[in-house]
């Protein structure tokens, strides 16, 4: 069960703190998204996950590429806990 479901960030940047054991995040290359084949990405001390959208993505014509990404539920025995991120919101003129 995903804590929340698959989706690909619209805007530009999402920047994730996480520590050892709050695990879950999950990210799914759009050419892999319809045979469902998820890597997760473990936490690491003084690591930021940084998740780009689909704005960057076009900023940089392509060459970040922007990925579908979920956050699976917890397993027995990880943290229950609140998960904490930081988006940086822009959206530019048309």
């Amino acid at each position: 069960m995903a804590r929340r479901c698959a989706y690909r960030f619209r805007l530009c940047l999402t920047s994730l703190f996480q520590r050892p054991g709050q695990g879950g995040l999950q990210v799914c290359p759009s050419k892999d998204r319809e045979s469902q084949q998820w890597t997760s990405i473990e936490p690491r001390e003084e690591v930021i996950t940084c998740n780009i959208g689909d704005m960057l993505m076009r900023w940089s014509d392509d060459q970040l590429p922007s990925n579908f990404h979920r956050v699976r539920s917890p397993l027995p025995g990880e943290y229950q806990g609140a998960r904490y991120s930081l988006a940086f919101f822009c959206q530019a003129n048309e």
